[in-house]
């Protein structure tokens, strides 16, 4: 079901009720409840992201630099793309669905706590077939989505790696460089890498012309060669390795934000469906309220939806995207987090 927050009538009325209600006695109560639950994301968020790091370098050393090279450089492109052990991935990200796992779990027993006159031995395990299906597909998707992207990354950096004369030395460094980020910035990186050498090439000309008009003692030629020092092969190779390792930083904390979010409020969900089918909680009564961070990182999505109010079983209308959602995150980044009210 579809429901627009920028909307009219009831529900519209609904949500501006709940921003109201944020300054009273159990507004302030539920606010303190997500911040809790933000809290939580921030704590698995490190985690996963010293998780991901250490796996993909792991994946990394897997690959043979040397190999790679060596068949770049006899012009065998697609024996070079196999043989980096994509198979080997999912072993090396192996911990992504413990991660997940404890954040389901301890979500959940936060979401039992906060349940009136319900027991704490009400906890929704890991156990539980609809936690599995939900972990087994995130994990699934989380490594599929990692191992493709990067395939795409990798295959772009040969491609340009051989447009712009990089050496064959060079390409197995670009590879690895790859894993872990998006073709995107893959492209941009070397982009970057490209506009270097070409501007390298413009100043040698130039500087060749000023030794024709024997004007190599100018200012003109002294701020050439002072330029070409940074625009050595060394010099432009440790700066594509740094742009790379910015590009995975910011990748890595991205999906670490987002997957967490997305655990963390998968666990209550579970809790309160379960609650309501028990007959714990009114199902007709029990409400979902998405409560996003107010600070200036928040986006407009997340602002728009703030103190959107909706029943249990329906979805959240996205207008920017037009997408519908059970919970946060509505977006890559995103920290809202969702409470229940009752009625």
């Amino acid at each position: 079901m579809r429901f627009c927050c920028n909307g009219g009538g009831a529900r519209e009325q609904d949500r501006i009720q709940i921003l109201k209600q944020k300054e009273t006695k159990a507004g302030k109560a539920a606010a303190r409840k997500a911040r809790r639950l933000v809290n939580m994301m921030k704590i698995a968020e490190r985690l996963v992201v010293a998780d991901l790091t250490t796996g993909l370098s792991t994946f990394k050393r897997r690959i043979s630099s040397k190999e790679v090279e060596a068949l770049v450089d006899a012009g065998k492109i697609d024996e070079a793309l196999d043989t980096i052990p994509w198979d080997k991935l999912p072993e090396d990200l192996s911990k992504l669905r413990d991660r997940s796992e404890n954040a389901v779990l301890n979500s959940s027993k936060f979401a039992v706590e906060t349940l009136p006159g319900v027991s704490p031995t009400f906890i929704i395990g890991t156990a539980n077939p609809s936690v599995q299906r939900f972990l087994d597909n995130q994990t699934g998707l989380l490594i599929t989505g990692i191992q493709e992207d990067s395939r795409r990354a990798v295959t772009n950096a040969i491609a340009q790696s051989l447009d712009n004369a990089v050496r064959p030395k060079q390409v197995g460094k670009l590879i690895k460089q790859s894993i872990g980020i998006t073709e995107k910035q893959s492209q941009k990186i070397m982009f970057m890498q490209a506009k270097e050498f070409a501007e390298r090439d413009e100043l040698r000309t130039q500087l060749q012309q000023l030794k024709l008009q024997g004007k190599t003692t100018t200012a003109s030629a002294q701020r050439i060669r002072a330029k070409l020092l940074t625009l050595t092969d060394t010099r432009i190779e440790q700066r594509a390795i740094r742009r790379s390792a910015v590009a995975q930083t910011n990748r890595v904390n991205t999906i670490a934000r987002t997957e967490m979010t997305k655990a963390v409020n998968q666990g209550q969900l579970e809790v309160w469906g379960a609650a309501a089918d028990e007959g714990l909680i009114e199902r007709d009564n029990s409400f979902k309220v998405w409560v996003s961070v107010p600070d200036d990182r928040r986006t407009q999505i997340c602002a728009d939806l703030d103190g959107t109010k909706i029943p249990l079983d329906e979805q959240f209308f996205v207008n920017q995207t037009g997408e519908n959602v059970d919970s946060p995150p509505a977006h890559p980044n995103c920290r809202s987090a969702l409470t229940l009210v009752s009625e």
